[in-house]
């Protein structure tokens, strides 16, 4: 019995540490810690944006100008219909900017991971940010994948000293993410 109840404040103390996001015209749903949202979502045309914006970490020093650069997790669907995209295609036109950031690198580029269980492509790169005079070192992860003419796309870029504390959550978003329809 004590076996039982301690099953069942765990359970109830995991359940308090996660939020969840679903939308059933978009047809996904994840997991987010909760002090990081609430999650939002706007539309813009063909493209939802679901928004998480991320708890800043109160036990480092506020002195550091990267501390003040948290970010947001951002989740897109996008809609391509009446066209056809493959991953190829998306990736093309969705990161083709990039490349032209300040000391853009790219640190891992999987093209044969998945997500959500779909075939899918990883980008993670760096890159240097100039926001009022300060300049930061930046790290970008990237996930993504197409079903039914919709792009399903997981981004999150932190200052990389910082990307560490940010990285498991980002990771549980990841790992939670669904398609339902």
């Amino acid at each position: 019995m004590c076996a039982v109840f301690v099953f069942l404040l765990m359970n109830l103390s995991n359940a308090q540490t996660i939020a969840n996001f679903e939308d059933k015209i978009l047809g996904i749903t994840f997991q987010y810690p909760p002090d990081w949202g609430p999650a939002k979502l706007t539309q813009k045309g063909a493209l939802n944006e679901v928004t998480i914006s991320v708890k800043e970490y109160t036990t480092m020093p506020t002195l550091l100008m990267e501390h003040r650069y948290t970010g947001d997790v951002l989740v897109n669907v996008e809609n391509f219909f009446p066209l056809q995209m493959n991953l190829a295609q998306y990736f093309e036109n969705a990161f083709s900017k990039a490349r032209f950031l300040p000391d853009f690198k790219i640190t891992e580029l999987d093209k044969m991971t998945t997500f959500a269980g779909l075939p899918a492509y990883k980008l993670n790169y760096t890159y240097t940010k100039k926001n009022m005079g300060d300049t930061i070192k930046m790290t970008s992860t990237n996930i993504f994948t197409i079903k039914n003419n919709k792009a399903y796309l997981i981004s999150f870029e932190a200052p990389i000293t910082l990307y560490h504390f940010y990285q498991p959550n980002l990771k549980k978003i990841i790992d939670s993410f669904r398609i339902t329809n």
